[in-house]
């Protein structure tokens, strides 16, 4: 998992979470929004808009392809992030 996030841009470190999935904490809005535009441009994933749900508050936007779903976390108004990423 950490090797296809490094080839689509994402090289932070994360941890492995009792699931399996690898969680990376995105600091701020800033790095957010370049995760969001590193995941829209990558031709290996495709968004899941049926499983995304973009709210003014918490948020949540699915990429997937065959291996991995991606998930990438928002709650702008708690000033929280995550991108966790998980083996299909």
């Amino acid at each position: 998992m950490e090797e296809f996030l490094k080839s689509i841009g994402i090289n932070e470190k994360g941890v492995t979470a009792k699931d399996g999935s690898y969680v990376i904490d995105i600091p701020d809005s800033d790095m957010y929004g370049r995760y969001l535009s590193r995941l829209d441009r990558c031709n290996d994933l495709e968004e899941d808009t049926e499983s995304s749900q973009i709210t003014s508050g918490p948020s949540s936007i699915q990429y997937v392809n065959e291996q991995y779903t991606i998930t990438l976390l928002s709650d702008f108004d708690a000033d929280t992030y995550k991108l966790t990423i998980r083996e299909n």
